[in-house]
């Protein structure tokens, strides 16, 4: 049976101001300039297979929380049709504006793929602002921008800052600013870390980003009518006007009436 795993050493949030990021981008290390924010046990709320016991996919001992998920394993909820996932979500440390950081420490062993490794939670349409999801060893934005490659069997250090206001994301690995994107707008957020399954490719069309999803071929002039084409899980006329917003992670109904004699 095939598995995910992802190790995590040691987890730090860190909230500092808009000043205080403008200090991170000519400084010699990400965390510069915030205030660490001191964690319990309180703030680490676990999400695993729901029909399993914690133990079976979780172990914390001697400050390393180690989690793995099974392709084959259930959701968290009985009620969800997510990707299976051995999460930690950060707890009590919600947020809507400001400047905030992430810092971990991760080993992800040879032959995982696939699985999401760190998130954003929150966006104004989307599900999340961020993922950064392991492929073949090396990190990338969701399923597409590479990140950092080579990440397989060693610890590696995994800094996000999320800087709301600028609406603006910013990943360090290793220390080393590695990638940098426009935010998703605002929202409530909060951080996550683990393994989750990656979506799978196909009907299901979760996590498909530029999958076409729906065809009506056939036109006077082209080959289609209409492409609905999932993009960062929102579906668009062709590649331009939304038609759907936040389609990942959940089953959805097509209907494509067409009226021949309208045009």
């Amino acid at each position: 049976m095939k598995g995910f795993h992802c190790c995590l050493l040691l987890i730090l949030a860190l909230v500092g101001s808009l000043e205080n990021l403008n200090l991170v981008c000519s400084a010699a290390d990400p965390t510069d300039g915030f205030t660490p924010v001191q964690l319990t046990e309180a703030n680490f709320e676990l999400q695993k297979p729901y029909n399993i016991p914690l133990n079976e996919r979780y172990s914390y001992e001697d400050g390393v929380r180690h989690m793995w998920v099974y392709a084959t394993d259930k959701p968290h909820d009985p009620n969800s049709r997510t990707q299976p996932r051995t999460e930690v979500r950060m707890k009590g440390l919600d947020y809507t504006s400001g400047v905030w950081q992430f810092e971990g420490y991760g080993f992800v062993p040879n032959g995982t793929s696939g699985v999401t490794v760190a998130q954003i939670h929150g966006a104004a349409e989307d599900a999340s602002t961020l993922i950064l999801r392991i492929y073949d060893g090396n990190l990338r934005y969701y399923s597409g921008d590479l990140v950092a490659t080579g990440l397989y069997d060693r610890w590696f250090r995994l800094n996000i800052i999320h800087d709301v206001d600028g609406d603006w994301v910013t990943v360090y690995v290793d220390g080393e600013q590695k990638y940098s994107t426009k935010g998703r707008g605002p929202g409530d957020f909060y951080f996550k870390c683990g393994v989750y399954a990656a979506p799978r490719y196909g009907f299901e069309t979760n996590g498909a980003s530029g999958a076409t999803v729906a065809r009506v071929h056939g036109a006077s002039h082209g080959s289609t009518t209409l492409m609905g084409r999932i993009n960062d899980g929102n579906m668009r006329y062709n590649s331009g006007d939304f038609v759907a917003t936040d389609l990942y992670d959940r089953w959805f109904r097509r209907n494509i009436p067409r009226d021949m004699d309208e045009g």
